[in-house]
C-alpha cells in the first residue's frame, strides 16, 4: 500500500502516513535503531511532518493512533488543549482519523 502525505487544514502542519515500517526506513534510514516488533503502530515527529507508521493496520489502530497525531499537531502549532480548548484537538483527530480510513479503504480496494 502506497503511503499518504497530507497538509492539515487550518494548522500548518503535514501528516506522513505509512502502512509498513520498511517504507518508513526508506525515507528515514536513520530511525533504523527503533524497535518497531511490538507496536501495532506509532506516531513520530520528524522536521518535515508527523510520521504515522501502521505495523498491523486496523481501524481500531487507526482511533488511537489519530489522537497521538493530532496531539503533535497542537503541539507544533503551540496549542494548548484543555477542558475548555479541545475542539481543536477532536478537529484535527477527526480529520486524520478520515484521511487515513479513505485512503486505506481506496487502496485496499485498487489490490
Amino acid at each position: 500500500m502506497k503511503p499518504l502525505t497530507f497538509l492539515m487544514p487550518l494548522f500548518p502542519a503535514r501528516i506522513r502516513v505509512f502502512f509498513n515500517f520498511e517504507d518508513f526506513l526508506a525515507r528515514y534510514p536513520w530511525e533504523k535503531s527503533i524497535d518497531a516488533t511490538t507496536f501495532n503502530a506509532f506516531v513520530t515527529a520528524m522536521p518535515d511532518g508527523i510520521c504515522m507508521v501502521f505495523i498491523n493496520y486496523s481501524e481500531r489502530v487507526l482511533v488511537h493512533e489519530s489522537v497521538h497525531a493530532a496531539m503533535h499537531v497542537m503541539l507544533r502549532c503551540y496549542i494548548k488543549v484543555d477542558e475548555h480548548n479541545d475542539e481543536p484537538l477532536a478537529y484535527s483527530t477527526d480529520y486524520i482519523f478520515h484521511r487515513v480510513q479513505k485512503h486505506y479503504a481506496k487502496e485496499s480496494n485498487n489490490g
